[in-house]
């Protein structure tokens, strides 16, 4: 098993444990494994089948690295009917201190709600860090991510919304929806590696660049 998507990673240190939910895909794939429903796991007993409206929430973007006037935000998104998540709490990583989820709290189907570092009282580590969205008892880390370090004032997003892969956005969006228009595509990409050269020389080790778009870009 692996720490980082797509393995669950509320089984890596935020108490949850890693189960075998799917073994007809077989031990050795990702697609067999699932976080367990609640924290502590169920040792010795098959994982309960216990349904939660909550599940249908998803952290959608997140911001983390900012100068003011901006500020870190987290975002969620609802994928399934109406749901009021009230007492639900946000946090990073296990162990630090979590932000309640103010009462009267609802979301609408493919709603939104977002949260500032003011309202949450901290900010997210830009040299990269986990977010956790939890059900109010505390039993339950519903959804988990964890970002890399990321670029001042880019936030990351999942496209469409509530969808399982993260990207950088051009263009922040908060309380709304994640367009193909705002995903950020840079022209230039890392287009070839040599990491582990035949002559066993590291001067032989390379990297190569490639400019994917139609202009000349200053890399200096």
């Amino acid at each position: 098993y692996e720490d980082i998507t797509p393995w669950p990673l509320a089984a890596d240190g935020a108490g949850h444990s890693l189960y075998l939910a799917c073994p007809d895909f077989g031990e050795g794939f990702v697609e067999a494994w699932a976080a367990s429903t609640f924290v502590w796991g169920s040792p010795g007993t098959a994982d309960p089948e216990t349904p939660d409206p909550l599940t249908a929430i998803r952290i959608n973007e997140i911001l983390a690295h900012t100068d003011e006037p901006q500020f870190d935000f987290v975002e969620l998104f609802n994928t399934g009917p109406p749901i009021d998540i009230s007492g639900c709490t946000l946090r990073r990583g296990p162990g630090t201190n979590s932000f309640v989820i103010p009462p009267g709290t609802f979301l609408p189907r493919a709603g939104f709600a977002v949260f500032s570092q003011t309202q949450m009282g901290f900010n997210i580590r830009s040299e990269g860090d986990e977010i956790l969205f939890g059900n109010p008892t505390g039993d339950r880390v519903i959804d988990a991510i964890r970002i890399p370090a990321q670029v001042n004032g880019v936030s990351v997003g999942r496209y469409p919304d509530g969808a399982p892969d993260f990207h950088a956005l051009s263009t922040l969006t908060p309380g709304s929806a994640n367009a193909a228009s705002s995903l950020k595509i840079e022209d230039i990409v890392i287009n070839e590696i040599m990491y582990s050269p035949i002559s066993n020389d590291d001067d032989d080790a390379y990297v190569e660049l490639h400019n994917r778009g139609t202009g000349a870009v200053d890399i200096s």
